[in-house]
């Protein structure tokens, strides 16, 4: 199906003048058109450059690692979908409540497709947010790691300085550190800049 038939793009009502603010740099851009079309083009265009990313999260849940511009760092787990659905699940009273049954079904659909178009949800950590959120991530932004390796981070109190250099920690984690690196590397790389 066509996804513009499937999620048509409502009137803009700002009548074509947002503005976009970057992420990773906070600035302010201005952007013509509808930023929704904009998203699901990049959307896609992710979807095909790496679709081997979906297998994130698709058996059990998994941990995984981001850097957002030279410095932040971002720790996260991603939940498989059964998870996501569970945990939504017991925010509906579906067995008391046809109501509520309705709304969860609506909910259900939604999760479902956003698992299948590459979105995870789970819990992240950062030094930005050390205690975690909720969320989800699109599965081209993450690169997996074990669980030793967020445990060091963990340890290091997200700091990926100190996850880095420290000996201890360095050592335990030393080979798949330099993967990870290589992998950052080859991303940056092939960024697509628009």
């Amino acid at each position: 199906m066509d996804r513009e038939a499937e999620r048509p793009d409502e009137a803009d009502p700002f009548d074509g003048q947002w503005f976009v603010i970057d992420a990773a740099t906070g600035q302010e851009s201005t952007f013509v058109g509808n930023p929704f079309t904009e998203m699901r083009r990049q959307e896609d265009a992710a979807n095909a450059a790496h679709p081997d990313a979906h297998g994130i999260a698709a058996v059990h849940d998994q941990y995984w690692f981001r850097l957002v511009g030279q410095d932040l760092a971002i720790f996260g787990e991603a939940w498989t979908l059964e998870h996501w659905l569970d945990s939504e699940r017991q925010e509906y009273d579906i067995d008391n409540d046809g109501e509520a049954e309705a709304m969860w079904n609506d909910t259900s659909t939604v999760i479902i497709d956003s698992f299948r178009r590459g979105y995870r949800f789970g819990r992240a950590w950062s030094e930005a947010c050390p205690e975690g959120e909720l969320g989800s991530t699109h599965c081209t932004e993450m690169i997996p790691i074990s669980a030793t390796m967020f445990e060091a981070a963990r340890s290091c109190h997200w700091n990926l300085l100190t996850l880095v250099h420290h000996p201890s920690v360095a050592v335990a984690v030393k080979h798949e550190w330099l993967e990870l690196f290589q992998r950052l590397m080859h991303i940056e790389e092939n960024r697509d800049p628009g």
